[in-house]
């Protein structure tokens, strides 16, 4: 079994500049500060997006060998065969940043409409996530990543 998650550091969450918040946290606070959101919607949206480390996936799969389920250990059963980090660059070289931004967009868009925007609040802050994008990133070199891959099996009995 190959599980690939996002790992840590990663752009989109906490960047390398002096600002250190991700483009998302960016756009909300911009557009509370032209009067185009209302502060409740930073408030309210949550994104759960847990970054992962080799360490975190070690310690996951070691603690599951002790959990119980219908009297049996099903985590005992896996077998970590590899687990590393992985630095990736996630570029269009068709598109410039469209690509890029629409991938980014796709991930994070539910979370702030859980937080109960007006259609003018999202589509702002959309607006300005993308305005960043040109800010933060350049499409020539694409936008940096860490994920966390790990390959299983089950146990040899």
């Amino acid at each position: 079994m190959l599980l690939v998650m996002v790992g840590q550091p990663h752009e989109f969450i906490t960047l390398t500049d002096k600002e250190k918040t991700g483009p998302l946290t960016r756009a909300l606070k911009r557009c509370v500060a032209k009067g185009k959101l209302r502060r409740d919607v930073i408030d309210k949206t949550v994104v759960p997006y847990y970054i992962r480390t080799v360490d975190d996936v070690r310690a996951a799969v070691q603690g599951a060998e002790s959990i119980e389920i219908d009297n049996e250990t099903p985590g005992a059963k896996l077998e970590i065969i590899d687990c590393r980090s992985i630095a990736a660059v996630t570029k269009d070289d068709n598109n410039g940043m469209d690509g890029i931004f629409d991938l980014f967009w796709s991930i994070h868009m539910h979370c702030i409409q859980a937080a109960n925007p007006s259609e003018e609040e999202f589509v702002s802050i959309k607006e300005e996530a993308r305005k960043l994008f040109d800010e933060i990133y350049d499409a020539n070199e694409g936008v940096p990543s860490t994920f966390v891959a790990c390959t299983l099996r089950r146990r040899q009995e």
